[in-house]
């Protein structure tokens, strides 16, 4: 059983779809990212989510991810937070803000962010 980086124990269910997702996720960076692969592997992630009660930090950083990979960045802001709300120490999710903080041109904000990132990691 794996847990997530709370240490809640993650469900079956959610662990087996975590799985499938992180393959779809590799297959796609390995492919190339497309309309059908955005949908597809956002969408397993987000079923690991539900099943782990809404409260799976991981996924929900992962989904921010996949957003981003596919141009959406607004969308995939949003997720990084919504996991830093679960997870305030989420390392990956910290740094997809600190990196959407550079693309702004926030730089300052970015360097900060980046910091905290490697203090909780």
């Amino acid at each position: 059983m794996i847990k997530s980086s709370s240490g809640a124990a993650v469900s079956k269910e959610a662990e087996a779809n975590w799985k499938e997702a992180l393959a779809a996720f590799d297959a796609a960076e390995k492919g190339g990212w497309n309309e059908s692969s955005c949908g597809s592997v956002g969408d397993v992630f987000s079923r690991a989510n539900r099943e782990q009660g809404g409260k799976f930090a991981e996924a929900t950083y992962m989904i921010g991810l996949v957003k981003d990979r596919c141009g959406k960045p607004e969308e995939a802001l949003k997720q990084y937070n919504d996991a830093l709300a679960m997870d305030p120490k989420l390392c990956g999710a910290r740094v997809g803000v600190g990196i959407q903080d550079f693309k702004a041109g926030r730089e300052a904000q970015a360097f900060s962010t980046f910091e905290r990132s490697v203090r909780d990691d």
